[in-house]
């Protein structure tokens, strides 16, 4: 789902038992927040809420380095990738 999310441009809040840090760069294309803490989820998401340049720009940026790929191209890096 985090990367999912991440492909359709959208910053992710997650935490570390997760998928989380091995594709989240704190700050950069979400945040890591720890577990069993929902006021820093809540205290993130109001954040944002003030801060939609700062998110609008973050998002953008996901676009640049998450370009979409047709279901052809996903093919073929997977056949590439299998016969190395």
């Amino acid at each position: 789902v985090l990367a999912q999310a991440l492909a359709a441009g959208l910053p992710v809040l997650t935490t570390p038992n997760s998928g989380g840090p091995d594709l989240v760069t704190e700050g950069g294309n979400g945040w890591i927040l720890p577990i069993r803490a929902p006021q820093d989820f809540i205290s993130k998401i109001q954040a944002l809420e003030q801060d939609r340049e700062g998110l609008a720009a973050m998002a953008a940026n996901l676009t640049v380095n998450y370009p979409s790929r047709t279901w052809a191209q996903v093919v073929d890096e997977l056949v590439s990738g299998i016969g190395k």
